[in-house]
This record gives C-alpha cells, sequence and structure tokens, in this order.
C-alpha cells in the first residue's frame, strides 16, 4: 500500500544512497504522522528500495526504475 516515489541521483556512491535513503526514512518518522490502519506501526513510515546503476548509451530509465522497483519489494518484505 502506500505511494511510490522515485529520486534520481547521479554521481552518488552506494554509500551516499544508502545515507540518504536512511534520512528519508528517518525524517518521514520524525514527522509524527499518524496512521491509524497500518499493521506494523502508528506513525506513518516508508520503505526504500534503490539500484545503483551507471547509464550507457544503451540504457533505458525504465530498466532502472525497474531494478529499484523489485529493491522496494524486497524491502517490503
Amino acid at each position: 500500500g502506500g505511494e511510490e516515489f522515485v529520486v534520481l541521483c547521479f554521481g552518488k556512491s552506494r554509500k551516499e544512497v544508502a545515507q540518504m535513503a536512511e534520512t528519508i526514512r528517518e525524517q518521514v518518522v520524525g514527522l509524527g504522522l499518524e496512521h491509524k490502519n497500518a499493521r506494523y506501526s502508528d506513525l506513518v513510515t516508508v520503505s526504500i528500495g534503490a539500484f545503483l546503476g551507471y547509464p550507457t548509451s544503451e540504457s533505458r530509465l525504465s530498466d532502472y526504475i525497474e531494478k529499484a522497483d523489485a529493491a522496494l519489494y524486497q524491502a517490503k518484505r
């Protein structure tokens, strides 16, 4: 459930992407938004899936989104 968002970053390392994802997660939880119907928390939370890739002339944005979406699915499990 919930909404899905994409954050595109260029020139970032795996560590920087992980830190950014954790910052986003902490800031959303820190808002303290109530979520009365949630199964796991009384507050709004986020699940984050990330994919780190290096564009080539054959790269398609849809491929990167598909891989990040698969990572998001894994994060929700």
